[in-house]
């Protein structure tokens, strides 16, 4: 009889334990946001100096090819983009969003996408950037393209290119809160469609959308402006963000040059090996084509002198020269052609 009261009992405390277990209420969705988000965020927890210093010079390096350089010879512009690195983390650790100024080809783009690499290295957040030149969208309604359009006939509402993205980052139906979003508008600050953001941007951080959403940012997604100047901004925009200047310094004209040959070597390397050239002839036309790529744009060859005459001496009303970047890029052009055709 003690037997089958005991049994009885256990019995008794299974159907308890899974009463009590059917009872404990599902996971919010919010939970679920919070239990897939990382636990250490590397742009906006504190992170150790040396740590974040070591991250952004591997992301320097893999960038700019800095690691066969001479250590004196980078020390400099280094320097100057570390720091410009963290300046730029600090900003988007404070703001929603972050406007880089500066003029074409001063390393706007390699900075941020620096960064990104450096803070997935740090916390392992994986880093996805949006790239978006507004009027480049070849439309009169590239507003809608952007924000979305409501269809006066059906009110139908279509999501455009940011929406689409900040709509997905909310809804983590692919642990998209696991990582970094950064949606980058690449060119001019205009009010036409810049003011659509300024609620983005404050401390509301919501998106409200033409047909009456409103669209909570998530705290993965940062706004990024590429601007050469801020001459068509608003105070409304800019005040709401944080501002980083960039100088043409910080990447000397060395370390272009130097991305250049390391480039057209690979493109040399690729042109010898598809060709019908025996293995031995390929490697003796790349070791000639690395040789003369390294005397061409040394820092004291002819292609720096191309440069820089291009930057002193041409005088062009029609297409003046603005900065390094867009004399080399032809010569890197040319030179890529008779790659293709050797």
């Amino acid at each position: 009889l003690g037997d089958v009261l005991g049994d009885d009992d256990e019995q008794k405390k299974k159907r308890t334990t899974s009463h009590d277990e059917s009872e404990d209420p599902a996971p919010t969705r919010e939970e679920e946001k919070q239990q897939q988000a990382p636990e250490t965020d590397a742009l906006r927890d504190h992170v150790d100096d040396a740590d974040l210093l070591g991250a952004l010079r591997a992301a320097y390096g893999a960038v700019l090819g800095a690691g066969a350089r001479k250590k004196d010879t980078e020390a400099e512009s280094e320097s100057a983009w570390l720091e410009k690195a963290c300046q730029l983390r600090s900003v988007l650790s404070l703001a929603v969003g972050a406007v880089v100024v500066g003029s074409a080809g001063c390393g706007k783009t390699t900075l941020w996408r620096g960064l990104l690499e450096a803070l997935e290295a740090l916390d392992g957040a994986p880093g996805c950037a949006y790239v978006v030149d507004p009027k480049a969208l070849c439309a009169r309604n590239y507003k809608e393209i952007l924000f979305g359009r409501l269809d006066g006939t059906t009110l139908e509402w279509s999501d455009g290119v940011v929406t689409a993205v900040v709509r997905a980052v909310d809804a983590n139906e692919r642990g998209e809160q696991a990582k970094r979003h950064w949606i980058v508008f690449d060119g001019d600050v205009d009010p036409e469609w810049a003011e659509n953001l300024n609620s983005v941007l404050d401390d509301n951080k919501t998106l409200t959308l033409p047909n009456g959403e409103r669209l909570a940012i998530p705290e993965a997604v940062r706004f990024l402006f590429e601007v050469d100047d801020l001459d068509k901004a608003t105070p409304a925009t800019v005040s709401r963000c944080g501002v980083l200047h960039l100088d043409d310094s910080v990447v000397t004209l060395d370390d272009r040059l130097h991305v250049a040959a390391t480039a057209l070597r690979g493109a040399f390397s690729e042109s010898s090996s598809s060709s019908s050239f025996k293995a031995a002839q390929a490697a003796e036309d790349d070791d000639a084509a690395s040789s003369s790529l390294g005397a061409l744009f040394r820092p004291s060859g002819a292609v720096a002198a191309a440069v820089s005459w291009a930057l002193d001496d041409a005088r062009d009303p029609v297409m003046p020269v603005v900065g390094p970047a867009q004399p080399l890029a032809a010569i890197v052009a040319l030179c890529r052609g008779a790659a293709a055709e050797a």
